[in-house]
């Protein structure tokens, strides 16, 4: 194959994920170049060894756009630019090679550059292009692990850690392929026991036809905004903008909980005294995957706040835990970790100074219908236990939510209307 890729990166090699490292990203500290590989080692180190979310989109360039795109490569391979994680990144500067090359303006600069923004930008330049969405391979393999039975799962078990003889079962031998080579690129000292098995496998298999390969077709969009109105019993009107955000409610039907908004501001209005309140929330993160035999996931969440009014308030939380598939159709999760925190909103309580409270969560998240979404919690959290039911429904880009909570002597009710774009 002789097909390459082009890529700008940034060379943080044998650099440890510390504060430094943040803090270079954020700054221009390290150096970003272009270079070229090979495709079918990058698509290996993708698919197999990081499994990622692969949005893949056919360019349609002319031949002389291409030529363009290939002399703008050989202008650039030795320039070094400072590269900053939330603009002159790897999107902003391969958007910059499409400018060149359609000779139009498909990324300009801006504040936040997302891949999915450059997309967004190049879908509007060429509607008639093919898009497909490559779904990771654990998330495949979960669904398909939660639907085998326990003889099933034995057996696959079996695959993975013996040299067991395998049976004829179908369904047990795709799953075992399904997952195998992301267990062979990440788990090293399992390499032998999956080759052999691979082997006879492979020839057990033979002929037979396959699932193919999950993939979302006409992927048009994808959301990187928010904008959200909430309204809480009567007595709070807020609005947040979140110029950074992903959120579970893009594929209803996709059992983890992945959540996330950064840097979220807005107001909040006091409909009692019409007093406002600035609020920020830096980060809001939620990454809620479940666990099974073979891969174990941790599911955490951060949450990030802070706000002004005739006083200042902060609230960092941070919880972790595990997360369970329930036939296949819901996500029951249990999650510990605590507050440091002056105040909450919730029941209007203030605490001087800032105080850490220990807290647990245990919920059940359910898709009821491909637009329709359901989740329950029972939370001890600021030294009140609460509980809590969410509806939540999607049409298009617009998703309304209705919230019921309650503690032994509060209750609330929210109401949300959120625009994602």
């Amino acid at each position: 194959d002789d097909r390459y890729i082009y890529q700008f990166i940034g060379n943080i090699e044998n650099e440890p994920e510390n504060l430094t490292f943040m803090y270079k990203g954020l700054s221009g500290g390290y150096t970003g170049r272009f270079v070229v590989e090979p495709y079918f080692e990058r698509w290996q180190r993708d698919n197999y060894l990081e499994d990622r979310k692969i949005l893949f989109c056919d360019l349609n360039l002319f031949p002389e756009q291409l030529e363009n795109f290939q002399l703008h490569y050989m202008e650039m391979r030795t320039a070094g630019i400072p590269y900053f994680y939330k603009d002159a990144n790897c999107s902003l500067l391969l958007g910059k090679f499409l400018n060149v090359a359609v000779d139009s303006t498909v990324v300009p600069r801006q504040f936040f550059v997302l891949p999915g923004r450059v997309f967004n930008s190049y879908s509007r330049l060429d509607s008639q292009q093919s898009v497909f969405l490559r779904v990771p391979l654990i998330q495949r393999f979960d669904q398909a692990y939660n639907t085998l039975s326990m003889r099933q799962k034995g057996e696959l078990l079996d695959l993975l850690y013996t040299d067991k003889a395998p049976g004829d079962d179908k369904i047990v031998l795709e799953t075992f392929m399904l997952i195998s080579d992301y267990l062979f690129s990440n788990q090293p000292e399992m390499a032998d026991t999956l080759r052999r098995n691979r082997e006879v496998v492979s020839r057990k298999l033979a002929g037979q036809t396959l699932q193919p390969v999950t993939e979302v077709n006409n992927f048009t969009k994808q959301n990187t905004r928010s904008f959200e109105l909430k309204w809480r019993d009567s007595e709070y009107l807020e609005m947040f903008l979140t110029p950074i955000c992903f959120t579970e409610y893009e594929q209803m039907r996709n059992l983890e909980i992945v959540n996330t908004r950064i840097l979220a501001f807005g107001l909040q209005n006091d409909l009692r005294d019409s007093k406002l309140r600035l609020k920020i929330e830096p980060a809001n993160i939620e990454y809620i995957s479940q666990t099974n035999a073979v891969l174990s996931s941790f599911s955490w969440s951060v949450k990030s706040s802070f706000i002004w009014g005739d006083s200042w308030g902060a609230d960092q939380e941070i919880y972790g835990g595990y997360a369970l598939n329930i036939l296949n159709t819901g996500l029951f999760y249990v999650l510990a970790g605590g507050n440091l925190t002056n105040y909450t909103d919730f029941t209007e309580r203030n605490f001087r100074p800032l105080d850490f409270f220990a807290g647990a969560q245990v919920g059940y998240k359910q898709a009821l219908t491909e637009r329709l979404g359901l989740r329950l919690a029972y939370t001890h959290k600021y030294t009140l236990d609460s509980q809590s039911i969410e509806l939540f429904y999607k049409v298009n880009t617009l998703l309304g939510k209705v919230a019921y909570s309650q503690t032994k002597s509060d209750t609330e009710y929210r109401l949300g209307l959120e625009i994602l774009y």
